[in-house]
């Protein structure tokens, strides 16, 4: 599966659209720079349609709680219905056939930026905290001048948000002492 951006926010750039991995750096920056002001929370998936999103074979870069409980035979067929959820909610639309796998999907530009984001950190930082039989989970994806949190529910919905380097070390703290 190949991934596209949708066209309008931000625009690519004649050059964006010539390069697509120049438009893909263009989007972290641009979520980065926003961050510097506020946190941006990009959005919230589940387990199964980040699984989606990343691909069959790519491993797992943050826990997913409510995949690993299922039989393996039923996290393909939950990955299939996440994605037909998704299109048919206008987070991630057909584009056509690349004549790999046969399947090109358009992405909010935000999104790809966050994925891109999961998979290409400096570093990583996994915090827990349980209470009870629950437990949460926030990843840090560290990058020049921003982070991208994501927080995992025990239920497996993940919130991706990106948010300034100072903020980042707040927010940690105030998630381990559970503020």
């Amino acid at each position: 599966m190949r991934l596209i951006p949708l066209t309008g926010n931000p625009a690519p750039t004649p050059a964006a659209a010539i390069h697509p991995a120049l438009a893909l750096v263009t989007a972290v920056a641009s979520l980065i720079a926003r961050a510097q002001r506020a946190p941006v929370p990009v959005i919230t998936l589940t387990d199964e349609e980040l699984a989606a999103l990343d691909g069959p074979r790519a491993l797992p870069v943050a826990p997913q709680p409510w995949l690993e409980g299922q039989k393996v035979s039923g996290r393909m067929l939950a990955c299939h219905v996440a994605l037909r959820s998704l299109a048919a909610r206008g987070i991630v639309l057909p584009a056509g056939l690349d004549g790999g796998d046969g399947s090109v999907l358009a992405l909010h530009q935000d999104l790809r930026a966050v994925l891109a984001m999961r998979r290409s950190a400096l570093g990583l930082v996994l915090a827990q905290r349980r209470s009870g039989a629950e437990r949460q989970s926030r990843m840090l994806y560290l990058h020049e001048g921003g982070v991208l949190e994501e927080d995992i529910s025990s239920s497996g919905l993940h919130s991706l948000t990106v948010v300034s380097l100072a903020r980042a070390g707040e927010r940690l703290t105030s998630f381990e002492i559970g503020r």
